[in-house]
């Protein structure tokens, strides 16, 4: 597994990838990992080291589009011991397709990897070396700002990505129907908006999405925030955001991080 924003990057890089969109972003809020593979392919099709500024900026843009729960995390680390345990759960958690493990060295990190040398290593460890930077830099302004601060120009909800992203009235009017109404269906949600769900469903599908992941990414969303900001149980944010328990939430939840529990992350930006 790839945190998606890594293969994503390299393949703009080789000119194979799209600008991201907000259905490139419901998906990210889903399932955060893409194949280790993809990642491979990607640096094999790009063909050289990419450039590091470019990189930089590719990656904290996306960032600034993730609002699942692995990026809400991110944007919470609070210290550098809170990274190196993150980082670490991460490349245990799966196939990682340059698996790394941080230490603390005197006031900075050191990165080991443990991958076989092969020819794609300058990249990937370029890729790497960018990323823990970036969330470095996510901490620091987290020290120098209040507790909840977000970095320039990121969400908070999907509602509000679907703003900043200009994705439609009917994307973010659905979007901002189930973040109210997280018990809600699909079908509440054609007849609050006027339309057949047949029409509905078409129409989203134009741009890439269905009326179910629109609801489960809401959730999803709205569910981590909660077990990020506040002390309420599981089984409470389970309810309040239309799980069935806090079984199924914490399914939810492995699945988009790539295999972290809800009371990992929650421990994760408490460190």
């Amino acid at each position: 597994m790839s945190y998606q924003a890594i293969p994503r990057v390299l393949e703009q890089q080789a000119g194979a990838a799209p600008p991201p969109s907000f259905a490139d972003a419901v998906a990210a809020v889903l399932q955060c990992d893409l194949p280790a593979q993809r990642v491979a392919q990607a640096v094999t099709r790009l063909g050289r080291v990419p450039g590091q500024a470019a990189v930089t900026q590719d990656l904290r843009g996306l960032l600034a589009l993730d609002v699942g729960p692995t990026a809400q995390v991110f944007r919470r680390l609070a210290s550098r011991q809170a990274l190196v345990d993150m980082w670490n759960a991460y490349n245990t958690h799966g196939n990682v397709q340059a698996p790394s493990m941080l230490q603390g060295q005197g006031d900075g990190l050191h990165c080991v990897f443990r991958f076989e040398q092969q020819q794609a290593d300058r990249t990937l460890e370029l890729m790497t070396h960018v990323w823990i930077e970036i969330l470095q830099g996510l901490i620091q302004r987290r020290a120098e700002r209040a507790p909840l601060s977000r970095p320039d120009g990121s969400a908070a909800s999907l509602s509000e990505l679907a703003r900043l992203m200009n994705a439609g009235s009917l994307v973010e009017d659905a979007c901002t129907f189930f973040e109210v109404r997280p018990e809600a269906q699909v079908p509440d949600l054609a007849r609050h908006l006027a339309l057949h769900p047949r029409t509905l469903a078409r129409r989203l599908d134009e741009v890439g999405l269905t009326p179910l992941a629109l609801k489960r990414a809401c959730a999803l969303v709205g569910a981590t925030r909660d077990l990020l900001e506040t002390d309420l149980s599981l089984t409470t944010i389970a309810a309040r955001h239309g799980y069935s328990d806090g079984a199924h939430l914490t399914r939810q939840v492995r699945q988009a991080t790539g295999g972290f529990s809800p009371s990992e992350l929650r421990r994760l930006v408490r460190c």
